[in-house]
């Protein structure tokens, strides 16, 4: 049996000893890994150990605002909207 998101909480990490935060981007990555596993587990091979990487996190928080945590630094007001609405371009 298998539990990823918001339902897992894995604590072998020494950035997160509390468990992972419960966003997307968590289970994203732990959605990708499982597909792997189970191509592993399927061919009797071992499978990997989760380990999370952090890109950052963004939020709006009013129109022409926002907050932009990366893990180089935090940038907020209209300059962290500008990223926001930059990445969110890119991405669709």
């Amino acid at each position: 049996m298998f539990c990823i998101g918001d339902q897992c909480i894995q604590t072998h990490e020494k950035n997160f000893t509390q468990g992972h935060h419960q966003l997307a981007q968590v289970a994203i990555q732990q959605g990708q890994l499982l597909t792997k596993n189970l191509q592993f587990i399927s061919k009797d091979e071992q499978a990997s150990q989760f380990y999370y990487n952090e890109k950052g996190s963004m939020a709006i928080i009013s129109k022409y605002k926002a907050v932009v945590d990366l893990p180089k630094g935090f940038i907020k007001g209209f300059l962290a909207w500008l990223v926001w609405l930059f990445i969110q371009i890119i991405l669709w």
